[in-house]
């Protein structure tokens, strides 16, 4: 298994330069990029509570 924090901070800055990087060629608003954010880190914390 890979360390938490470690593992936390990457995708945090991988989501934040991806969701920058849509907005920026504008292919979602500020406001989409947030929602989609929240809805993957929801669905991930969902899989990861159930199947641990």
């Amino acid at each position: 298994m890979l360390p938490a924090a470690a593992t936390l901070a990457v995708g945090a800055a991988l989501v934040g330069v991806i969701g920058w990087a849509r907005v920026r060629v504008s292919h979602h608003t500020p406001t989409q990029t947030i929602a989609g954010a929240a809805a993957g880190a929801g669905v991930a914390w969902a899989v990861l509570t159930l199947t641990l």
